[in-house]
């Protein structure tokens, strides 16, 4: 697996924060997001696959995205990676959250769990994604620091 596709439970993540009526919610519009390894671990964490990742992460990784999504529901499918929202704990400023994924063309399953603070224009979540084999035996997680600053508002195309 490339560390990029490590990445695709990251990007439904970042269509969870957007809630109109709750003051602490990310707000819709441009944001740039920045990624930073934590650590991998697991029983899959062969040094190869420790070593890459380490390599992608070298410098962080920094995307910019439009976020216009309404707030997030138990149940409900959110980004291209078939992820389904299957907790929220949100507190105020205070972000839980909790995610299974099956990637199309992917064997096995994610469980991303995100735990972090979120306000209007920032939110700061440690991100980790565990990734488990078809008999739903866990291969390994990866923790990242996902950090994102609205930046303007999106440009419509």
């Amino acid at each position: 697996m490339t560390p990029l596709r490590l990445l695709l439970p990251l990007a439904a993540l970042l269509t969870l924060g957007s809630a109109q009526r709750d003051p602490d919610a990310p707000l819709p519009g441009l944001w740039e997001t920045s990624f930073t390894f934590v650590s991998i671990d697991g029983p899959g964490a062969n040094p190869r696959r420790v070593a890459a990742v380490k390599q992608y992460f070298s410098t962080p990784q920094v995307a910019r995205n439009c976020r216009d999504q309404a707030p997030p529901r138990v149940g409900e499918v959110r980004g291209s990676g078939g992820c389904t929202v299957t907790a929220l704990r949100d507190s105020g400023p205070n972000v839980d959250r909790e995610m299974t994924c099956r990637p199309p063309g992917v064997r096995g399953s994610s469980r991303v769990t995100s735990i972090g603070t979120q306000a209007p224009t920032r939110y700061d979540y440690q991100v980790a994604t565990s990734h488990l084999d078809e008999a739903g035996d866990l291969v390994y997680t990866l923790t990242v620091r996902e950090q994102g600053v609205r930046v303007g508002d999106c440009t419509p195309s």
